[in-house]
């Protein structure tokens, strides 16, 4: 982990810079794997979900939480239970479901790169078949658990201020920039990653006499690390150094 003289600052990432092609895939996946790695959190621009259809999911699902009383989830990109009826959000979470989806796997395609295995390693071996959950629900502050999955997209409600731990002893608050997207390391990809990348607790901080909404989405795949995995869906060769402490090498081949 870097040492910082200054306050240190959550990166922006802007994906859009991926689809240029090299060198500009090495550079994003070099800035992916370094966030990762020392926070475990980062914001994304340039990530190609629409404005408008973020804009539209949280006005609806404001209505939809309301209705409800609790919270509604959605467990697969096509569910088909029963939600609370409010004209144009299931159509619009179907919209983002599959925007969040792809944008979950063009920042696997980076994360594929940066521990140098190949653009498509996480979708030939563990997302071919992605599990996906999006809850939506009201957020009252408070400490949030690590999150499950290889990746978990949030946005930054209006009403709440985001805060990440980092080192384990310092709150870092995550800034308000316009059209990004907060991405979480899940505890999926820290046990594919041996614990380069972080899975780390956040906490939110709510203004007087509002509700914010959380609308986290996770990402995750067929193949768990708590489960074998073959060499060759592994991304992290473990090796040890002459002074006994583990370094990792990293490949697929």
């Amino acid at each position: 982990m870097s040492r910082f003289v200054d306050p240190p600052h959550l990166p922006v990432i802007d994906l859009s810079l991926f689809e240029a092609g090299d060198p500009w895939r090495d550079h994003v996946a070099a800035q992916v794997d370094w966030a990762a790695a020392e926070f475990g959190l980062f914001s994304v621009v340039g990530h190609g979900v629409e404005a408008e259809l973020i804009e539209r999911v949280n006005a609806l699902g404001r209505r939809a939480v309301s209705r409800s009383g609790a919270g509604v989830e959605f467990n697969a990109l096509h569910d088909t239970r029963e939600f609370p009826r409010v004209p144009g959000f299931r159509e619009a979470a179907a919209d983002y479901l599959q925007a969040l989806s792809g944008l979950s796997h063009r920042l696997l395609t980076s994360v594929g790169r940066s521990l140098k295995c190949s653009d498509n390693f996480f979708v030939d071996h563990h997302t071919g078949e992605p599990r996906v959950q999006w809850r939506l629900r009201p957020d009252n502050g408070g400490l949030q658990p690590v999150p499950a999955g290889l990746v978990v997209i949030d946005q930054l409600d209006e009403a709440v201020a985001l805060q990440v731990l980092y080192d384990g002893a310092k709150w870092l608050n995550v800034p308000r920039i316009p059209g990004a997207l907060v991405c979480r390391i899940g505890k999926s990809l820290e046990g594919l990653s041996a614990g380069r990348y972080r899975a780390v607790p956040i906490r939110t901080i709510v203004r007087a006499q509002e509700t914010g909404l959380a609308v986290p989405f996770a990402f995750d795949g067929a193949a768990r690390p708590d489960r074998a995995v073959t060499e060759s869906q592994h991304p992290v060769h473990l090796v040890r150094r002459q002074d006994a402490a583990l370094s990792y090498s990293y490949g697929c081949g």
